[in-house]
């Protein structure tokens, strides 16, 4: 099982992303250091849910915010991913982390053309500022380099990430590929649900 959160910026706002540093990160950068300028927090108060078949929007507010055990995992994710030959790429606005993604070098599904986007956040206080566009489009040229068709994402429900993967061109993926599930923390009395909604970005092929 793998647990996958993601926020990404969204909305009209000044595109500063020129003026941040875009670089790979290695498995003996990653480490609690790292995320010390680094802003998870998000408040929700509106998300999208399927409900008889279809997708609806309700009100669910709550704060999402990432805790010590989560920072632990999420390091250990993005080490084990790097060794492997996957990718963990970095935003840097004076030196300091502001947004990252991580791609998984695993191709999987019938036809072996998904890769999955485990990880794609944004610093809170740099959000609306182009960065989570050029960590996406990042994503999907180097899943494209090494062989993959599909990105294939697991989203946090808030509308605002909806909003944001709508933008970058991604559908509903409809299906889960065979043997793959999700712990989806944000509805946990679901517990392993595959209710929450999964995205495949189909403009990388």
């Amino acid at each position: 099982m793998t647990e996958y959160r993601d926020m990404m910026d969204c909305g009209t706002a000044i595109d500063c992303s020129n003026t941040i540093d875009y670089r790979e990160l290695s498995a003996c950068e990653i480490d609690r250091r790292l995320f010390s300028g680094f802003i998870r927090h998000q408040e929700v108060v509106k998300c999208r849910r399927k409900s008889g078949g279809g997708w609806v929007i309700v009100d669910d507010p709550f704060t999402d915010d990432w805790s010590e055990t989560d920072y632990e995992k999420l390091i250990f994710h993005l080490k084990e991913n790097s060794a492997r030959g996957g990718l963990v790429f970095g935003a840097f606005s004076g030196g300091v982390l502001k947004g990252f993604i991580s791609v998984s070098p695993v191709l999987f599904g019938g036809d072996k053309k998904y890769m999955d986007l485990s990880e794609i956040h944004v610093s809170e206080d740099l959000r609306r500022a182009g960065i989570g566009k050029v960590l996406f489009e990042k994503a999907k040229d180097w899943a494209k380099g090494h062989g993959a068709g599909y990105l294939y994402i697991s989203s946090h429900s808030a509308v605002e990430s909806q909003a944001f993967y709508a933008k970058m061109g991604c559908t509903d993926a409809g299906m889960l590929p065979l043997g793959w599930t999700v712990l989806n923390k944000l509805n946990s009395t679901l517990r392993f649900s595959t209710a929450g909604l999964f995205l495949c970005c189909r403009s990388i092929i």
